[in-house]
C-alpha cells in the first residue's frame, strides 16, 4: 500500500495538531469529571493518593478483575501440573487442562452449568462425524438461542458472578466448538476416538482462556497443546472510551494469551493501540486477531462447501 509523499512541515503540523487536540480533549474530560460526583451509584472510593473517586459503571471491567483474582491460584495449578506432565507424559496434557477447568465450573458454577456447558461440544464432535456443514450451523444458531433464553439461564439458580461466569464461558465454547467442527469437517475423515475428543474439550476448555478470551484455533492449540458536556468534552470521552474498551482486551487478552504463549501454543497477541490505526481495515485486522483468523478459516470453509 503507498502513501501520500507529504511535505515535513505538513506532517509535523498534523501530528502536533492530533497530539494538542487529543490532550485538551482529555482535559475536558477531567474537567468535567468533576461535576459527576453527584451520581454516587457510579463511583466509589479510589486510590487514596490519587485523591479522587474510582468510575465503577463498566460492567464488564468490575467483574473481570474479580474474575482474574478468582482465577490466580487456578492458573498457578493448571501451569504447574501442565510442566510437569510435559516432562513425564506429554499425551496426559490435553487431559490435565481438560481436569482442571472441569473441576473450576463444577465449584463456581455447580453440577448443572457444567454438564449445560459440556452438551455442546460433544453433541457437535458427534454431529460432525456427518460432514455436513448446514447441521453444525443449525446447532449453532440453536445454541445461541438457548443462551439468550433468560428461563434457562435463570434456571440454574447462580447467584449473579457465577451466573456471568457461566454465561461467559457458554459463549466461548460456542465459537470454539464451531471452530473445531468445521476444521474437523475439512480435514480427511477420520475415526472418532476418545483421544481426539479430549483433546477438543480440553481445546474448549482450556483454562487461560476459559472465560476471558482470547480466541484460539483449533489448528493453533493443537500445535502447541452522562452529564451535558461542551465538543471538546465530547470528542475527549469518544477517545477516552475507545482506549478504556481497548485496554480492557490488552490487558485480558494479553495476560491469558502469554500464558497460553508460556506453553507453546500461538495464541493471537493483544489489540493494537487504536490510537495508532488509521484504516478501518486495520482495525478489524489487529483489534482481535484470534477472531480474525477464525474468520478467515471460516471463509476458507465455505468456499469448500
Amino acid at each position: 500500500m503507498t502513501y501520500a509523499d507529504l511535505p515535513q512541515l505538513e506532517i509535523f503540523t498534523y501530528f502536533y495538531l492530533w497530539v494538542f487536540g487529543v490532550l485538551y480533549s482529555i482535559y475536558n474530560v477531567y474537567c468535567s469529571g468533576q461535576e459527576l460526583n453527584q451520581y454516587a451509584g457510579e463511583f466509589t472510593t479510589g486510590w487514596s493518593w490519587l485523591g479522587r473517586k474510582k468510575d465503577i459503571s463498566d460492567y464488564e471491567w468490575n467483574s473481570w478483575t474479580h474474575f482474574l483474582l478468582l482465577f490466580a491460584p487456578w492458573i498457578f495449578i493448571h501451569l504447574i501440573g501442565a510442566e510437569v506432565l510435559r516432562f513425564r507424559c506429554i499425551r496426559v496434557v490435553p487431559v490435565w487442562y481438560l481436569s482442571v477447568s472441569l473441576l473450576f465450573m463444577l465449584i463456581n458454577i455447580g453440577l448443572h452449568g457444567t454438564v449445560y456447558v459440556l452438551i455442546l461440544p460433544c453433541a457437535l464432535y458427534l454431529l460432525s462425524e456427518l460432514r455436513s456443514c448446514t447441521i453444525i450451523w443449525g446447532t449453532i444458531l440453536a445454541a445461541i438461542f438457548l443462551l439468550n433464553v433468560e428461563y434457562i439461564m435463570i434456571s440454574f439458580d447462580l447467584a449473579e458472578g457465577p451466573h456471568y461466569m457461566l454465561f461467559l464461558c457458554q459463549a466461548w465454547t460456542i465459537i470454539r466448538s464451531l471452530n473445531f467442527s468445521l476444521d474437523r469437517i475439512a480435514a480427511p475423515v477420520s475415526i472418532p476416538n476418545l483421544s481426539e475428543l479430549i483433546t477438543m474439550l480440553a481445546y474448549c476448555f482450556y483454562f487461560p482462556t476459559l472465560i476471558l478470551g482470547p480466541l484460539l484455533t483449533f489448528q493453533n492449540f493443537k500445535t502447541g497443546v452522562v452529564a451535558e458536556m461542551g465538543s471538546w468534552s465530547l470528542y475527549g470521552l469518544g477517545y477516552c472510551m475507545g482506549q478504556f474498551f481497548m485496554l480492557k482486551y490488552v490487558v485480558m487478552y494479553g495476560l491469558m494469551g502469554t500464558i497460553a504463549r508460556a506453553e507453546n501454543i500461538n495464541a493471537p497477541r493483544h489489540p493494537k493501540c487504536i490510537a495508532r490505526i488509521s484504516l478501518y481495515s486495520d482495525m478489524w485486522r489487529y483489534f482481535d486477531e484470534g477472531l480474525y483468523r477464525f474468520l478467515l478459516s471460516l471463509s476458507l470453509a465455505l468456499r469448500l462447501v
